[in-house]
């Protein structure tokens, strides 16, 4: 074979692999280029399923914390419906207890108006001069119409003298009664006043960890005293009491209302004493 037929060969060879190279770039390329395309939508399709993924989660948080918000609103309203039945039903004994205690009251008070009016018809009665009855028959000695006028004098004197002494007698017998429910009514509500205050006080210590003290026997009515025992005061405005009124400063007509408005308001919870709450250095 001629050297010239060789080259040719060679170089025929030469083209097809350049050209044969050519072609696999030019694939490697588009091939190449298809991989990119193929990973950007990967990459895509990744991150939107990553943001579906967060959006579902945070629908889903949300829908839950509705969810929760609802089941919470449903509780409040069902114990919103307790409440109201169970005030409904602490107004309706309480207005029994009071029916009945004024009930009570009205029974003693119509007696005691019927035994004051039976002593003030005693009193009339004693204190009123009996009437000389007519004779049967007139006398002609005047020594028996004189007798008669001395013994009725006597009568009369007797009379009026005790008539006297069972007025002055019931008359100190109704002070004494009216002291005797004053000075009982009084030591009712102080009891229990103090009774308040010292559960407060023992519930005020407990809360900071230290030992309660002795009970006390009297009330102190000092503020600086109930701050020093972790304790304070508290009168409702509905309760119509003034605090001036619990140190026994009412007097006169008015004693009475006073001291009945105070008991009123104790029973139903309206003054009585509470344990401060813990100060920010004491939690610490």
């Amino acid at each position: 074979m001629p050297p010239s037929d060789t080259i040719y060969d060679l170089q025929e060879r030469l083209e097809a692999a350049e050209c044969a190279y050519s072609g696999s770039r030019e694939k490697n390329r588009q091939l190449a280029k298809r991989l990119a395309d193929i990973q950007a939508q990967l990459e895509k399709a990744e991150t939107e399923a990553n943001e579906g993924f967060v959006e579902a989660y945070e629908k889903g948080a949300h829908y839950g914390r509705l969810d929760g918000a609802e089941r919470q609103l449903e509780a409040m309203e069902e114990a919103m419906k307790k409440l109201k039945q169970a005030e409904k039903q602490r107004d309706e004994w309480e207005r029994k207890y009071w029916d009945l205690h004024n009930g009570v009251g009205g029974l003693l008070g119509s007696q005691q108006s019927i035994e004051a009016g039976e002593s003030v018809m005693k009193l009339e009665v004693m204190n009123t001069a009996p009437r000389k009855s007519a004779p049967a028959a007139l006398s002609s000695n005047r020594n028996n119409i004189n007798k008669r006028k001395i013994v009725q004098s006597d009568t009369d004197t007797e009379s009026s003298s005790e008539g006297s002494d069972y007025a002055q007698s019931t008359g100190k017998d109704m002070k004494r009664e009216s002291t005797c429910w004053y000075n009982n009514a009084q030591k009712q509500n102080n009891a229990i006043i103090l009774s308040s205050l010292n559960k407060a006080r023992r519930e005020a210590y407990n809360m900071r960890g230290r030992t309660p003290p002795d009970d006390l026997h009297q009330c102190p009515w000092d503020t600086n005293l109930h701050a020093q025992n972790f304790v304070r005061l508290i009168i409702k405005p509905s309760s119509g009491v003034q605090a001036e009124w619990l140190k026994g400063r009412a007097s006169g007509n008015r004693r009475k209302k006073v001291l009945e408005t105070i008991r009123k308001a104790m029973d139903r919870g309206l003054v009585y004493f509470e344990a401060l709450p813990l100060m920010d250095d004491e939690e610490e």
